[in-house]
């Protein structure tokens, strides 16, 4: 037990999703989804080779109108085997059922026995998956008249498997019936060009072999995908059943005949129905409306041709799957978000780019849609683990920074109230949890209040901690000394010590309610500001302020002291305030504060405080707040 509460969970989830990957790849439960990609590739795929032995000879519907309805009577399909048998044609293959017994079948017979033609027949297929071995058929649904089937040189099956999406794709190779092997018609007519003999057929796991001389690839059932080379009319060239009869008469008769039959030498010519609305019209991946004689011509020019499509086996498909995991899984636990779907997209391109390229070139077809999973699921299962775990992380930092602030607000003194003739109101409010403003009111003796107040360089956490370490260095120093300049002076000696790279600005002052005046130093803070109850106006109290501190560490800081009247405020304040935005860009700056504290400066520093807040409000506009804002504010009474 001990072990397994040891593993990593990222280490359970990766053997989890591996297991799953097995278990998909070997149902091949998304081999429908996998179509869509075949159709695809074989859509966009360059054109195959397309043997110029082949021809189509359509009975369309001009045909039918011109001849007779059908079926065409058999005298007229003895007249068209004589036809090519004249004019040099090698073989002839029918795509039409002749099952029936008929006026015309002697004609026809003898037609037949003068040349190379092959037949259809169709089998009840029994559905069940036979392996590497060939289709096994329940019984026959359609044969071949017995005088015809004497004569014929070759026989073949024209059945087809139909997927799940209605389209075909496949035909079985051989269908076993009453232990005897019929080949698909398309192949006993390549076998004809190429004399092979059909009686030699090994089995072999993947592929079969004929005749010990031709390796076609196959899948279970001995399933052959068809390699459509084009589009129904683009793919072979095209012959009018009618027209052939035609040109044949107006030779005989001496007339100039409308099509050149010496066209049909040396072809094989697959001659069938193609009349619109005939039954013979299905579904394929290049087009919803396909004659199945294309795919008998289909089946026979990839054989002439050795030109198949090969399926990756399962256990290649299933290293394909892991490889391509294992790579996002790592990936994702790497790198950020943004680019991990960079990554995640580019490697989901370049598979499916190899993919359409083995396809492409190599006829080699790879299963692509559990890849298109395993990329999008991997990689959105493992954003939304590092969102929960940032949210995690940031629900506990907030509690942390949490902390943080109640402890920074302990290190801020309270109002002072108790101090005669002295009126006091102060405001902080962090850009972050905690701000790196800071400030401290200090009562040295009954009349005297000392007030400070300062400015970190930058904000947030570290800001905080060095305004920490100040103030407490600040209350110190200024319990044994009187003089702001003498205090600061100390204060910068002590904190140069550990700032590196950052510095304070600070303000001191000294309230001397018996002399009626203000001793004070700057650090290179902003002037305070004072409100003149006299003038009723305010404005910046001009001195020259030293530099900064921690910035050069033996620094002597000079004081300075003002007379101030019943009724004067006094305000110290960090540039979060002159700084604040609105949403035109435009700052805040000292005249909107110097013009606030003009307007309400007769109010008590509680209502100036009010007034303050509820201005930079009114000008930012709800905008976000970029600094810290701090103000002390401090008036007169007696």
């Amino acid at each position: 037990m001990k072990f397994f509460k040891k593993v990593s969970p990222k280490i359970w989830w990766f053997s989890f999703l591996v297991l799953l990957i097995v278990v998909i790849s070997l149902t091949n439960i998304f081999a429908s989804f996998d179509l869509f990609f075949y159709d695809l590739f074989f859509k966009l795929r360059p054109k195959p080779a397309v043997s110029e032995k082949v021809a189509i000879i359509e009975i369309t519907d001009n045909t039918l109108n011109k001849l007779a309805a059908w079926p065409l009577p058999r005298d007229f399909h003895a007249s068209l085997i004589e036809v090519l048998g004249d004019f040099g044609a090698e073989a002839v293959v029918f795509d039409i059922i002749f099952a029936e017994d008929t006026f015309y079948d002697q004609v026809f017979s003898k037609a037949i026995a003068k040349e190379k033609v092959y037949l259809p027949i169709v089998f009840y297929l029994d559905g069940l998956e036979q392996n590497w071995a060939s289709q096994e058929a329940v019984k026959k649904m359609a044969d071949i008249q017995a005088d015809i089937k004497k004569s014929v040189s070759g026989i073949g099956h024209i059945n087809v498997f139909v997927d799940s999406d209605g389209k075909i794709r496949r035909v079985p190779l051989f269908i076993n019936f009453d232990k005897k092997l019929y080949p698909h018609l398309g192949l006993a007519a390549a076998a004809g060009h190429l004399n092979l003999n059909l009686e030699k057929i090994d089995f072999r796991k993947r592929k079969v072999i004929v005749d010990k001389k031709l390796k076609i690839p196959v899948g279970k059932n001995s399933s052959l995908f068809v390699n459509f080379p084009d589009k129904w009319n683009k793919a072979f060239p095209h012959f009018s059943y009618l027209e052939i009869l035609k040109s044949y008469q107006d030779i005989k008769r001496g007339k100039k005949a409308s099509l050149d039959l010496t066209k049909l030498k040396g072809k094989t010519c697959f001659v069938g129905l193609t009349a619109a609305g005939t039954t013979d019209l299905k579904a394929v991946p290049l087009e919803e409306s396909y004659p199945m004689l294309g795919l008998q011509a289909s089946v026979y020019n990839s054989i002439i041709n050795k030109d198949f499509i090969r399926q990756a086996s399962l256990f290649l498909n299933l290293f394909i799957a892991l490889l391509i995991f294992t790579l996002v899984f790592l990936i994702t636990l790497k790198f950020s978000p943004i680019k991990s779907l960079f990554i995640s997209l580019s490697l989901l391109l370049g598979f499916f780019l190899a993919a359409f390229l083995l396809f492409s070139y190599y006829q080699f077809w790879v299963n692509s849609f559990l890849i298109f999973l395993i990329i999008s699921f991997v990689y959105l299962g493992a954003v939304i683990v590092k969102f929960l775990e940032e949210r995690k992380n940031k629900q506990i930092l907030e509690k942390e920074l949490d902390i943080a602030q109640k402890i920074q607000n302990s290190f801020l003194p309270k109002e002072i109230k108790d101090v005669t003739g002295l009126d006091l109101s102060c405001y902080m409010k962090p850009a972050k949890f905690v701000a790196g403003d800071l400030y401290d009111i200090i009562k040295l003796d009954k009349n005297k209040l000392g007030i400070f107040l300062a400015d970190v360089s930058g904000k947030g956490a570290s800001a905080a901690l060095i305004m920490a370490q100040t103030i407490s260095i600040f209350r110190i120093l200024a319990r044994k000394k009187e003089d702001p300049a003498l205090v600061l002076t100390n204060l910068n000696r002590e904190i140069s010590k550990t700032l590196k790279g950052k510095f304070i600005t600070a303000v001191y002052i000294i309230f001397d309610l018996d002399k009626k005046e203000i001793n004070f130093s700057s650090a290179g803070h902003m002037p305070p500001i004072i409100y003149e109850s006299r003038k009723e106006k305010a404005k910046e109290i001009e001195f020259e302020a030293g530099i900064p501190l921690g910035v050069v560490n033996d620094t002597i800081y000079s004081a300075y002291q003002r007379k101030i009247d019943k009724g004067d405020k006094i305000i110290v304040y960090t540039d979060g305030i002159t700084e604040a935005r609105n949403r035109k860009g435009k700052e805040f700056e000292i005249e909107g504060l110097n013009n606030l504290l003009s307007k309400y400066g007769s109010l008590v520093c509680r209502e100036i405080k009010e007034k303050l807040i509820e201005g930079l409000n009114k000008f930012s506009k709800k905008m976000p707040q970029a600094d810290d804002i701090t103000f002390v504010i401090t008036g007169i009474t007696e």
